[in-house]
């Protein structure tokens, strides 16, 4: 963060009669709202994609979680 960064949060911060670190965690929360729900929703569609793909027939699941329980 610059000297200017600071000032000028500083300023922002008396304005509104919030900490900066309030300040920080409401920007950090505005930019990443959207960003959070168009990534899980793109990741589902990938998931969606692959498990079309997976055959899962034949599988001996129990075997796989008694090897799993080794480690």
């Amino acid at each position: 963060m610059t000297e200017d960064d600071y000032t000028m949060l500083s300023v922002l911060s008396d304005r509104k009669k919030v900490t900066r670190g309030e300040l920080i965690r409401q920007a950090i929360k505005k930019y990443c709202s959207g960003y959070r729900k168009k990534s899980r929703s793109d990741a589902l569609g990938v998931i969606d994609k692959l498990a079309s793909r997976v055959n899962t027939k034949g599988i001996d699941y129990k075997k796989l979680v008694e090897f799993g329980r080794k480690y």
